[in-house]
């Protein structure tokens, strides 16, 4: 467990990479909003207390994505849940953690096949990732 000194320095990270990207200006700037709320919840639980479509559209995007992603990564305390796993996790979030529309849209991708499509991209980031990229 993380002590409460880390808990807070983890959360600065939204407000830190927010800051670093609103001086470059043009789409950096434009997203730097979505950087800063990515982690409210839609019930209004995050960390600034923003509730549902107060929180911006790409926040409430890369929210979902961000998780999803987490959930299919290897960490080094846990393996990968699983495309099928990951969007359970996701849809028993929405309403709650997540914008129902954006997580119903999740589901219509891998519904439609998104399964290989994830396969695909997961795949290109382990190759990037043996490079150094």
């Amino acid at each position: 467990a993380l002590s409460k000194d880390e808990q807070e320095n983890i959360r600065e990270h939204t407000v830190r990479g927010a800051a670093m990207v609103r001086p470059v200006g043009g789409i950096l700037a434009d997203i730097a909003d979505a950087i800063e709320t990515h982690h409210e919840n839609y019930d209004g639980t995050g960390y600034q207390g923003l509730k549902g479509e107060e929180i911006p559209i790409v926040a409430r995007i890369i929210a979902v994505a961000d998780v999803f992603d987490a959930l299919l990564s290897d960490r080094p305390y846990r393996k990968s849940i699983g495309v099928f796993n990951a969007l359970d996790n996701v849809m028993n979030s929405s309403g709650s953690r997540f914008d129902p529309g954006i997580a119903a849209a999740l589901r219509s991708i891998i519904d439609r096949g998104g399964e290989e499509a994830v396969a695909e991209v997961l795949q290109a980031a382990e190759k990037m990732e043996t490079v150094g990229v």
